[in-house]
């Protein structure tokens, strides 16, 4: 980018889950080609080197996840940490990283890689509360609720919401 981006957008990406490959490829073919991307928004791809049971990923996953890096330079790579179904420890990665790499950047954002971002019409909406990020914690997006089961630390009763996630608690018999 051209001095700081005005937003820092992480893509949270599990490659341990369908083809992470693929969706990355499309990403770059689609919504990461919008002009202000490489300007005034830095996209970067998120991705764990670790099995849920701390073991490393497959020897052929890694070694295409490194050439994918280095061809194009927008993966940041976490080597100590684990790929989960909830990726809760990618995203507390990703902010610690991008809040030191980004220094004085407005916004640091997070997405998964299923998503598509109109990434010109979120920065347009983000200006709104510029002014007020200096000041002040701005957080804008929906909150996933839930609990974990803490001898394996899996999720459980994630829900929309601190209600719906109790229900699910219920539901789900997560009562560990």
């Amino acid at each position: 980018a051209n001095g700081v981006p005005f937003m820092a957008l992480g893509v949270v990406s599990n490659v341990m889950w369908g083809n992470s490959f693929d969706r990355r490829k499309w990403i770059r073919e689609t919504w990461k080609t919008y002009p202000n991307i490489g300007q005034t928004m830095e996209v970067v791809f998120i991705v764990a080197m670790k099995q849920s049971d701390l073991s490393p990923i497959p020897k052929e996953t890694a070694d295409h996840i490194r050439r994918e890096a280095a061809l194009y330079e927008d993966l940041l790579i976490l080597e100590n940490v684990p790929e989960r179904k909830s990726p809760c420890l990618k995203t507390m990665a990703w902010f610690r990283w991008a809040a030191h790499t980004y220094r004085g950047t407005t916004f640091i954002a997070k997405t998964d890689d299923d998503a598509f971002v109109q990434t010109v019409k979120l920065e347009h909406n983000m200006k709104r509360f510029a002014s007020r990020a200096s000041t002040e914690h701005i957080y804008i997006g929906s909150t996933l609720w839930g609990s974990y089961i803490t001898k394996t630390f899996e999720a459980c009763a994630r829900r929309m919401g601190p209600m719906m996630a109790l229900g699910g608690m219920k539901e789900e018999k997560c009562t560990e």
